[in-house]
């Protein structure tokens, strides 16, 4: 038996068509309390290179850094947006001699990185969010670094790092 739809009559079978038969989502998706969402979002590529990041291929998702061997790699972020999320995680040797850079060009960085070091002297890197808008892993043996845009100038930055050095929050 059809239901209507506002002013349409609906088959069964047309209730139960999903996104995954085509289509777009615009606007507002509202679902009961009962509803249950899987939401897939890819890990980003894996790059061993420097990189320019944009809100098409690495925003809300997970970006995976590959160790390279020799030059220092320099990640630009564009300009933030508010919710504009990034997340990259590192697993390289700690040998391959290389920092990862990530440059915030015109915009700022504010939070904290925690700093696990083999030499046990552990410390929280702070960006204070004026004046810091480049922030260097140093020849990391592993970091996770998220992040978030707060405003159209200032990306709060959470994350974790291993390495013999601790991570540089700087003025580029």
């Amino acid at each position: 038996m059809a239901k209507r739809i506002g002013k349409y009559k609906v088959s069964k079978k047309e209730s139960a068509l999903s996104l995954a038969d085509g289509g777009t989502v615009t606007g507002n998706l509202v679902v009961g309390a009962d509803a249950q969402l899987q939401i897939t979002n890819p890990v980003s590529g894996s790059t061993s290179a420097a990189t320019t990041i944009t809100k098409a291929t690495h925003g809300g998702r997970i970006t995976y850094l590959g160790a390279t061997e020799g030059s220092d790699l320099t990640h630009l972020l564009p300009t933030p947006e508010v919710g504009l999320t990034f997340e990259f995680v590192y697993s390289g040797d700690g040998a391959s001699g290389n920092d990862h850079i990530f440059d915030g060009q015109e915009s700022e960085f504010l939070g904290n990185i925690i700093h696990n070091d083999s030499n046990a002297d552990d410390v929280a890197v702070n960006c204070n969010g004026t004046d810091e808008d480049v922030l260097n892993f140093q020849v990391p043996t592993a970091f996770t670094v998220k992040f978030v845009g707060i405003s159209t100038s200032l990306w709060l930055v959470s994350g974790h790092a291993v390495g013999n050095t601790p991570p540089t929050c700087t003025d580029g």
